[in-house]
């Protein structure tokens, strides 16, 4: 709703500014939508189910191999900010025809490595195999032989039927990830990482460069970083004890 609906809806006979005034005197401000993730009651039960069998069980971790998606634009992230002085003023350039990006895939080894593909626009059930058939499955038992577990979440395309006969035919066991638990996958921290790095710096110009960022900043991470990575498996089990403490609720709103 806004003031130049509201005259339409009540032909009130006066301006927008003076819709704007009334509706700020009796207390009514003009907001952006946030978004933010909802459980319902499953969803927590679920949560709490999958922690606890974790916990104990005791879930190897150091052999849990995570895999997530992404999108990298040209122009950074929605939600840019920068610390500048309180009388400047910045601006980032607004492209008339949009700035474009790319996906990503990631693969998020324990041994701290991270392993890529590049997605040619949006990625289905047939696209996915041929990077688990390509990539993902040969990277895997390179490292770990036939004794790793492999992490995906709920989205459409991971759970496709043929997608889940390939996986079973290449002897890959899939762990029974709960829905919307991102605050669970170590792989949003190293996205987190990865757009630090991407982003330090102007727009780029074309997806080229782009690409250029994001590979350089993963070759870096791979060559010097590892550590870093490889410390995120140690934080899955506080982040389940801290599921059952929030009650199956998300721990990092």
């Amino acid at each position: 709703i806004n003031s130049t609906k509201i005259l339409e809806m009540t032909d009130a006979g006066v301006s927008t500014r003076t819709v704007q005034r009334h509706l700020k005197r009796i207390g009514l401000v003009y907001k952006k939508a946030g978004s933010k993730i909802y459980l319902t009651k499953a969803h927590k039960e679920r949560r709490i189910v999958c922690a606890a069998k974790w916990l104990q069980e005791g879930h190897v971790w150091e052999k849990t191999i995570f895999s997530d998606e992404k999108r990298f634009a040209l122009d950074g992230p929605d939600n840019w900010q920068t610390y500048v002085k309180s009388s400047e003023k910045f601006y980032r350039n607004r492209r008339q025809c949009g700035g474009g990006s790319i996906m990503l895939w990631l693969l998020v080894l324990p041994n701290g490595l991270l392993s890529y593909r590049v997605i040619d626009k949006n990625l289905n059930a047939d696209k996915y195999i041929s990077i688990l058939q390509t990539t993902a499955v040969p990277i895997m038992k390179l490292n770990y032989g036939d004794d790793f577990i492999y992490q995906e979440d709920n989205a459409i395309v991971h759970k496709a039927s043929k997608v889940q006969t390939f996986l079973n035919s290449a002897n890959v066991k899939v762990l029974n990830w709960p829905a919307k638990s991102p605050d669970l996958n170590i792989t949003e921290d190293v996205w987190k990482i990865l757009s630090d790095k991407v982003y330090d710096g102007p727009q780029f110009k074309n997806k080229a460069n782009l690409l250029e960022a994001v590979s350089n900043a993963i070759n870096d991470i791979n060559k010097n970083k590892r550590d870093i990575i490889k410390n995120l498996f140690s934080t899955i089990r506080s982040r389940l004890c801290k599921v059952l403490l929030c009650k199956g609720d998300l721990i990092n709103k």
